[in-house]
């Protein structure tokens, strides 16, 4: 029963009053079965409420139970997801409080219980992400990014939203270690991938697309050659067509450039 009222008011937008029947059931049936899953959704109310001290203790409760079950057999699979969503969302709240070092062990942690599975697969990616954070100090996490965000690309099944982000991560990590023409060819990828499927009428996630057309053009305008601004001008023009939030504004900045180079179409 609190777990039913917990999530009715977690529903309602109500995380407060949802955290608390969460932790009536922690606290007053400790040998419940269903603690383990109190504790998770009281820590992610608490995180969505930016108690994160509270969501840590938490979730630190939950792992200090889960590592007792692990010591007794090897965890089965539904332990094994339960614990890498434990430590995906530790790790997402060490990140908020910039703990990039202590967030990326979280994610390490959850990739290997979550394995080549979607939370695996998250936990990887952020573990790519907490590198790129931790590599404006320590430039060699560029590689482990790098490691990072291609594994992802390697797993056959992985979700077309995940390989995006991963390709799109990758791109940026090659520009950060000076390898612009390298990501400019994955910009250019996902540009043609977005495009293609809307020619043929598929419709998908835009996000990455609309990254990709500005950073591919940003590093050709950066090269500067006739060739080169053509190419980005085609680029903004092929965003302003597909009526996006950021069509207007590329449609400008194509007609500019058209305008500064004497251009035609």
């Amino acid at each position: 029963m609190y777990i039913l009222v917990g999530d009715y008011h977690a529903n309602q937008q109500d995380g407060e009053l949802a955290k608390e029947f969460y932790l009536r059931l922690v606290n007053n049936h400790d040998s419940s079965p269903l603690v383990p899953l109190a504790l998770y959704e009281a820590a992610y109310c608490a995180y969505h409420l930016q108690q994160y001290d509270s969501a840590l203790a938490l979730l630190d409760q939950l792992l200090e139970r889960f590592k007792k079950t692990d010591e007794a057999a090897p965890p089965a699979a539904d332990l094994r997801q339960a614990l890498a969503k434990a430590e995906l969302l530790k790790g997402d709240i060490l990140s908020e409080q910039e703990r990039y070092a202590e967030a990326r062990a979280c994610f390490a942690r959850a990739r290997n219980w979550g394995e080549d599975g979607d939370l695996g697969l998250q936990a990887l990616g952020r573990q790519g992400e907490m590198c790129l954070a931790l590599a404006s100090e320590n430039p060699s996490m560029l590689d482990e990014a790098n490691q990072c965000f291609q594994a992802i690309l390697a797993v056959p099944g992985a979700a077309v939203a995940m390989r995006e982000m991963a390709s799109y991560r990758l791109a940026k990590c090659l520009e950060r270690q000076q390898k612009s023409e390298e990501a400019l060819e994955i910009y250019l990828r996902l540009y043609f991938a977005f495009t293609a499927d809307q020619a043929n009428g598929r419709q998908r996630n835009w996000v990455y697309f609309v990254r990709s057309v500005y950073d591919a053009a940003r590093i050709l305008e950066m090269r500067g050659n006739v060739d080169d601004m053509r190419q980005a001008a085609r680029l903004y023009e092929g965003l302003a067509r597909v009526g996006l939030p950021a069509s207007a504004e590329a449609k400008l900045r194509a007609e500019g450039i058209r305008a500064s180079y004497g251009l035609d179409h």
